[in-house]
């Protein structure tokens, strides 16, 4: 078991949790343990239930501040990920996101804003799988991001946008 009752950890999915508590369950056959996790920016918390046996799968550790600063310092070093073939566009975001390489994923916002600042100067719009694809990825670097510097989700961008340009 790597996690304790009272610790936050990354659900898969789900974003950042509580650990409240460690339990044995039978949910559909054996007695199981489970880890008992309530979301932290949820307004009305669903219970999840993530058993022991999987939280390699489904469970990580919350990013630190000097990893966060670590990841904010090598974004300053921007490389073009922008695919123009939007099925391979996609298909390359989907898989950024769920490689919970955060170095990647604050490229890929930063270039995607970039892309919608463009388009809207020339009277267009992103592609509604780019609009859901970025709000999913400042949900997620939102939440663990905002738990790990103890700030607001809302205040996450400000301060990326402000890091980013010392």
């Amino acid at each position: 078991m790597l996690y304790n009752k009272g610790q936050a950890v990354v659900c898969k999915g789900t974003g950042v949790c509580e650990i409240v508590d460690v339990k044995n369950e039978k949910f559909g056959g054996a007695l199981q343990k489970y880890y008992l996790l309530l979301p932290v920016y949820e307004n009305c918390p669903t219970k999840i239930y993530i058993p022991v046996s999987n939280e390699a799968t489904r469970l990580r550790s919350v990013i630190s501040k000097d990893e966060i600063f670590s990841v904010l310092e090598k974004v300053k070093v921007r490389g073009d990920v922008w695919i123009e073939d939007e099925k391979e566009r996609e298909k390359e975001f989907h898989s950024i996101l769920s490689s919970n390489d955060y170095e990647a994923i604050i490229k890929m916002i930063c270039e995607i804003h970039q892309k919608q600042s463009d388009k809207k100067k020339n009277g267009g719009k992103l592609r509604q799988s780019d609009e859901n694809i970025m709000k999913e990825a400042e949900k997620t670097v939102g939440q663990e991001f905002a738990f790990a510097l103890d700030i607001s989700v809302e205040e996450v961008n400000r301060f990326i946008v402000k890091t980013l340009a010392k």
